[in-house]
């Protein structure tokens, strides 16, 4: 792990060869996992990386339940008993109170008791049902629920472990800004549909933005999010920039996704996390 902020004013580290990961959350959070996997393979760059990822549906992938899961819980302290595990991630709970606060240190300090030095993600996917709120309102409710999880739940954490790195990113602002793209006419000609179906053909998954009226995600909010797991761990770049110059740009075309597009969804993400950025 080295340290990306050239000023040296705060903490802010990547882990340019990439990480051993141990993942473990819902399906709003591991298909990206499984993405972010699949890019930092492919790349070839990160020689390091691996990773392992416990799934487990709806509410069952809080932190709480798989803790309270004797099963899952023992599946997922298997994989950080390897004592090498670099970087640990889970969903952010929907409401942070003390019950809450005192099972995600379970998880902090559990991970710690095999590697004092492994880091940890603490994530916010997309909200539910995204076609039932107007854009404006959706994207508000997920930004002001950013800023919430910030000041009672990440600041609180990186308060009590000064010595390790606490993550977090709202990569669920994906959502948002594809919806308001979509609806503005502006998106990838491939999007075709607001919400689709995919059980019976996993391919159409590429031409809708949510394969439910759930919102599960289809395949350009899981790359895009995945991209923005990559700047946050691996490559450091802002949200901002990533896409801005032609290197960035060849690379993201290869994707097969408007490059223009991929800016104002990365940059609708940056607008909102790079302040959490350590």
């Amino acid at each position: 792990m080295v340290n990306n902020n050239k000023s040296g004013k705060d903490k802010s580290k990547i882990f340019p060869k990439g990480a051993k990961c141990v993942f473990m959350g819902n399906s709003f959070f591991h298909p990206v996992a499984t993405k972010f996997d699949e890019l930092a393979t492919k790349s070839g760059k990160y020689p390091n990386h691996s990773m392992q990822l416990f799934k487990s549906a709806g509410p069952s992938g809080f932190p709480d339940a798989l803790w309270a899961n004797k099963s899952h819980r023992t599946q997922i302290i298997n994989m950080l008993s390897s004592k090498d595990i670099e970087l640990f991630g889970m969903v952010c709970p929907l409401e942070i109170n003390n019950d809450a606060m005192k099972v995600v240190k379970r998880w902090i300090d559990t991970a710690l008791s095999y590697n004092s030095k492994t880091s940890i993600f603490m994530a916010q996917p997309w909200g539910r049902h995204p076609t039932r709120k107007d854009t404006n309102t959706y994207k508000k409710l997920m930004s002001d629920h950013g800023e919430m999880l910030f000041n009672d739940l990440i600041t609180p954490l990186r308060s009590s472990y000064p010595n390790i790195n606490i993550y977090f990113l709202n990569y669920g602002e994906c959502s948002g800004e594809l919806k308001s793209l979509f609806e503005k006419k502006k998106c990838d000609k491939c999007i075709t549909k607001m919400t689709g179906r995919s059980e019976k053909d996993p391919e159409s998954k590429k031409h809708f933005i949510y394969r439910d009226e759930i919102g599960h995600a289809g395949t350009y909010i899981e790359e895009m999010a995945a991209i923005t797991w990559m700047s946050w761990f691996y490559n450091g770049v802002s949200l901002n920039k990533i896409g801005k110059n032609e290197k960035s740009k060849e690379k993201l075309k290869q994707l097969g996704w408007n490059v223009d597009n991929v800016n104002d969804v990365l940059s609708a993400v940056g607008d909102v996390s790079e302040k959490y950025r350590l």
